[in-house]
């Protein structure tokens, strides 16, 4: 018999008005199990050779089917009233979530139309509750499908996503345990939203995925859900078309590429904060903390994996090679995904048993330009470490009654870091500079508990801080400013000397470091920087309580500095009357 084709639906009708057709023509589309006449097609009958008016119309028809469906399962519920679940899987559930079925039912989705997608995310919650096919419903392509839909009636649809998004058996190239790989969302919504949905429950995030947030702890908006459903689309372009033409077609499975948000450069999530936005204390200057001990544990291990994060096992070139793309060159989604295709059908070992070795390194290669590495930098991150050290200086100056029980654990890792930072040539050039923002956090932690300054005592961090403030003083002139990164050192490093100085052994090994003071007392030259004058000065005062550095201070000529200061003094100032301000009036600072 004589064959034709490929036509499109909409040639095929054009064919049928020409009268070539008829209803025992045999038609075979992508999705059927071989050729059938025409007749039985339900498609091609009711939509070319149906005649007559409609009783209802695709979208009411279905309306009215899901409404039974819905009843149905709502008679045969998978648990009874005291949450014990029921087996055998009623028979409804247990044919609905068949693989003859479900992935028809779950492509309703894309109509897009309102009430068919609430129905349609009603009924999957009824009928995956508690499904031994809960973990692989993510091939039917639901959790694109879904969250493509444009509608603000997203309730029902948080519902699923909360009942599933956590219990599907697909983890892709990067191994651990945090939410992000666990989750199937992983890859599409930013991280705090993911956490909203398993923390808060459906309804909390149905309201932060239809507004406007820009928070520590939530970033979300309009644009960044429009950018979501732009990406899927254009994940989904090779299905949606083939679709309209022929819908008993089944979506093949293909991971999505990880998702980056432009809001979200830069940003670094760590337990339920944004720390960008957490350290930006102008917009944000008190912003609450549910528990400040759990977010500083989580930061210390966010730092401890940024300090030893290696290149990933795999690089980009690596991955283009082995999907036989070209090097030097940044391909798109769609091209990687069509290699993709082309491979994995080329050595699938159902059709070539000799291509299992193949098949797995382009399933690698795939799965690393899809993960979160393929968009990481090699090696630890500066700018994602100096977030991590500025929120732990903001949690232990907020919440130092709460953290003052806890001995901090994050010693070795700050010493060394201001140890390299001090070390460095670059120091005083380079774009993101640790030096100041360590030395801060040192200050805080040891001002925060004694157990703290004990322990920086004995991993020698009074040493590293002298090392750090010698190189910083050193350069220390009259054209310096308050925002300088040596002022700023120099300043914090005062600073962790003053709440030093108020422990006996701390003070013992103050005194072995004589190099200090002298420095110190240099610092006090610059009457220009208000600030790192004010903080040097209560460093002497600090120090004074001990007879013996009272001595040194006093052999290093820290009285003649102090008298210019006292000298300076105008009584009258205070009887005055005149508002002033230490930052803008010299005398008020004396």
């Amino acid at each position: 018999k004589e064959r034709a084709g490929p036509y499109s639906y909409q040639e095929l009708k054009e064919i049928w008005e020409l009268g070539t057709l008829n209803l025992k023509t045999l038609c075979w589309a992508q999705g059927m199990d071989g050729w059938h006449p025409l007749s039985n097609i339900p498609q091609l009958r009711w939509a070319l050779a149906a005649t007559g008016t409609a009783v209802n119309t695709e979208t009411d028809m279905s309306t009215l089917i899901l409404n039974m469906l819905n009843t149905m399962c709502r008679y045969f519920p998978s648990r009874t009233e005291d949450g014990a679940v029921i087996r055998p899987l009623p028979r409804i559930k247990r044919l609905l979530s068949d693989t003859l079925y479900l992935p028809h039912l779950v492509q309703l989705l894309l109509t897009f139309d309102p009430i068919l997608v609430e129905k349609v995310a009603t009924l999957l919650v009824e009928v995956m509750q508690d499904n031994p096919s809960m973990p692989t419903v993510y091939t039917t392509g639901v959790f694109f499908f879904i969250l493509m839909y444009t509608g603000s009636n997203v309730l029902p649809i948080a519902r699923f996503l909360h009942l599933s998004h956590m219990q599907q058996a697909c983890r892709g190239e990067e191994s651990g345990g945090d939410i992000m790989q666990q989750s199937i969302l992983g890859q599409v919504l930013p991280e705090a939203m993911v956490c909203y949905l398993e923390n808060y429950g459906p309804e909390k995030f149905a309201e932060i995925f239809l507004g406007e947030f820009d928070t520590p702890e939530v970033i979300w908006s309009s644009e960044m859900r429009r950018h979501m459903i732009e990406k899927i689309a254009s994940h989904l372009a090779d299905f949606t078309p083939r679709l309209k033409s022929n819908t008993r077609a089944i979506y093949q499975h293909c991971a999505i590429p990880h998702i980056t948000y432009p809001q979200l450069q830069y940003e670094l999530f760590c337990d339920i904060y944004y720390l960008k936005h957490l350290c930006d204390t102008d917009r944000f200057p008190d912003w609450p903390i549910k528990d400040a001990v759990a977010l500083l544990k989580r930061v210390l291990s966010a730092w401890r994996t940024e300090v030893e994060k290696e290149p990933s096992s795999m690089s980009v070139d690596e991955a283009y090679t082995e999907l036989g793309l070209e090097l030097d060159t940044r391909h798109d989604d769609a091209k990687i995904r069509k290699s993709y295709f082309r491979l994995a059908q080329k050595y699938h070992p159902d059709k070539n048993p000799d291509g299992r070795e193949k098949f797995e390194k382009v399933n690698k290669a795939y799965e690393f330009l899809c993960s979160r590495s393929a968009h990481a930098v090699d090696g630890p991150d500066p700018r994602n470490i100096l977030l991590v050290i500025r929120t732990q200086s903001i949690l232990f100056a907020r919440y130092k009654e709460v953290l003052a029980p806890y001995k901090y654990a994050g010693y070795p890792m700050l010493i060394k870091t201001i140890q390299l930072e001090a070390d460095d040539e670059q120091l005083f050039s380079k774009e993101t500079s640790l030096l100041a923002a360590a030395a801060e956090l040192t200050y805080h932690s040891i001002n925060c508990s004694k157990l703290n300054a004990e322990e920086l005592r004995r991993e020698k961090g009074l040493e590293a801080l002298q090392g750090a403030y010698n190189r910083c003083v050193s350069v220390l002139s009259n054209s310096s400013k308050s925002s300088d990164v040596a002022v700023e050192v120099c300043t914090n490093i005062a600073k962790c000397y003053t709440a030093a100085a108020s422990f006996p052994m701390c003070r013992e090994k103050l005194l072995e470091m004589p190099h200090f003071i002298k420095d110190l007392c240099h610092t006090l030259y610059f009457k220009e920087l208000t600030k790192l004058c004010t903080v040097g000065v209560e460093c002497v005062s600090a120090l004074a309580v001990d007879q013996i550095l009272q001595m040194n201070l006093l052999q290093a000529g820290v009285l003649w500095h102090l008298l210019i200061y006292l000298f300076a003094y105008d009584f009258t100032l205070d009887e005055g009357g005149v508002s002033q301000n230490e930052e803008t009036n010299q005398q008020a600072l004396c």
